[in-house]
């Protein structure tokens, strides 16, 4: 279960990680930390999705956000 695998499955079905499923991300060079960010960076972004869809809100436009940004320096 490395990489991106673990990351889908925080996602998808985050009851079914164990024990087993951690201590293959520990065979394969991760550490606690490292397993313990990816899950946290993996509901931060749940959360923060949901969150705008329930407000409305939408990321601006990349033209927009460098046009405003270019604005705020003259």
């Amino acid at each position: 279960m490395p990489g991106g695998t673990h990351a889908g499955r925080v996602l998808a079905e985050p009851a079914s990680i164990g024990d087993k499923d951690v201590a293959e991300l520990r065979g394969h060079g991760w550490s606690d930390r490292i397993i313990a960010d990816t899950v946290g960076l993996v509901t931060l972004n749940l959360l923060t999705g949901s969150f705008n869809l329930v407000a409305g809100l939408e990321p601006a436009p990349a033209e927009q956000s460098t046009k405003e940004k270019t604005a705020h320096v003259h």
